[in-house]
């Protein structure tokens, strides 16, 4: 959560040792204070039924956010498209993807592929990692 704070995001950029390291998330780290819940959610037991974040400001005031049963792309409440496709476009760069974008719309019309050998080929080429420039 510092690191999400700090950065106004939560994506790979923010998982790197300098990031995280930062005078600023180290700084948030130090004024973070954790308490457990030991509830678990009727519907996912894996979660609490609602978490909640306070933040005290050095002049006094406390920022609430109230009681969040689901976070912003669970399920329940689901990002926007374009949220999704930001996402989707982190992850395949962390993972090397040549061509983001390409893959992105591929598999957003993944629907309309007749066969799928040809999604096959155009995301992995021949000696190609991902998609080519040129799919």
């Amino acid at each position: 959560m510092p690191g999400a704070l700090a950065a106004g995001a939560a994506g790979f950029a923010q998982l790197t040792l300098d990031f995280v390291a930062s005078p600023a998330v180290v700084r948030l780290m130090e004024a973070t204070h954790i308490a457990l819940r030991h509830e678990t959610d009727r519907d996912d037991p894996v979660f609490t039924p609602a978490d909640r974040v306070m933040a005290r400001m050095a002049d006094g005031t406390v920022i609430d956010s109230g009681e969040v049963s689901h976070a912003h792309g669970h399920a329940r409440l689901p990002v926007s498209p374009a949220e999704a496709r930001r996402k989707f476009i982190d992850c395949a760069r962390h993972g090397g993807c040549a061509d983001v974008d390409a893959l992105h719309d591929l598999l957003d019309g993944f629907g309309a592929i007749a066969d799928l050998r040809s999604l096959a080929i155009q995301a992995a080429p021949p000696g190609g990692h991902c998609l080519s420039a040129s799919p």
